[in-house]
């Protein structure tokens, strides 16, 4: 897992979960550079990498749980979710073609580059597609939050 510099309070959340946290120092960085931190630590077995963004809070784990079986299903193949046909994120990539971050392509130039690799994966989650880029965005996703916590 890549996180942002400053982040050691986040990471402390993960503490128990079997996976190695790395941090992107660079704070005005492009997102490909942390893709390319997480591509240098992967173990020389690993196959494929599961692209997740900050900025989509709500993905359930069952959505995660799909895009990975897809993958198992499909090797060499990108998997993007999709919610009422619109792409959205985690976005899985193989490995292989993560690789080609090193000669200056970025996610959205890999999948342009590749479209017969490319697998639309219909899920029942909204989340995939809501993203919190503005404070706007922040304050939606945060009264859905409060409405599915008095909903449960």
């Amino acid at each position: 897992m890549v996180l942002g510099g400053g982040s050691e309070p986040a990471a402390a959340h993960l503490k128990d979960m079997s996976l190695k946290i790395l941090y992107n120092t660079l704070p005005n960085s492009e997102m490909v550079k942390s893709v390319r931190i997480g591509l240098q630590a992967m173990a020389p077995q690993c196959q494929a990498a599961l692209i997740c963004l900050v900025d989509h809070p709500l993905v359930q784990a069952d959505t995660i749980k799909q895009i990975v079986a897809a993958g198992l299903e499909q090797p060499g193949k990108i998997i993007i979710p999709t919610f009422q046909e619109r792409r959205g994120h985690p976005t899985l990539f193989p490995k292989a073609l993560l690789t080609e971050t090193y000669q200056g392509f970025h996610l959205q130039e890999i999948i342009g580059r590749h479209p017969d690799k490319v697998v639309l994966l219909p899920v029942p989650d909204e989340g995939v597609v809501l993203e919190m880029d503005t404070p706007e965005e922040y304050q939606a996703i945060c009264q859905r939050l409060q409405e599915t916590s008095h909903g449960q």
